[in-house]
């Protein structure tokens, strides 16, 4: 299972918050460059709000990256039931249950409308990956591969 690794494309395409902290560190940095560089506006060499939401931006995204692969690279395997698939117009909802050492765990993910999700999201049981420190951090496997 180690030399199974997600690309950061694929990252991006599933993982929500990643997704949005890349979106978020593009349109702040298109927004001052924007307005500096097109329309030529005196700014402050960087503004205190620049510094702060690229900073926020850049640990959102180290952050899920690093819990997404540390999953790949250590987490262990389980069958899940899909329970119950909710379809919106921005998102999917997956319900899943779980079991890890005899407890059963439930978990609800959501995840953006693309194909892969909505082919996944038809079937009955899909594999997941889990922390074994803590069996509430998971993941669907195959979305991201």
């Amino acid at each position: 299972m180690p030399d199974e690794k997600p690309s950061l494309l694929r990252i991006l395409q599933v993982d929500l918050a990643s997704l949005l902290a890349l979106t978020f560190l593009l349109v702040f940095w298109g927004y001052y460059l924007f307005h500096a560089v097109v329309l030529n506006t005196r700014m402050a060499a960087l503004p205190a709000p620049l510094l702060t939401g690229t900073l926020a931006g850049i640990g959102t995204l180290l952050w899920r990256l690093k819990t997404i692969l540390d999953l790949f690279q250590r987490g262990s395997e389980a069958a899940a039931v899909v329970q119950d698939v909710g379809a919106w117009r921005t998102h999917l909802t997956m319900h899943l249950v779980y079991t890890v050492r005899g407890q059963c765990y439930a978990y609800a993910i959501n995840l953006p409308p693309t194909l892969h999700a909505r082919d996944i999201a038809q079937r009955e049981e899909v594999i997941v990956l889990y922390d074994p420190d803590n069996p509430r951090r998971v993941l669907i496997k195959d979305l991201y591969l």
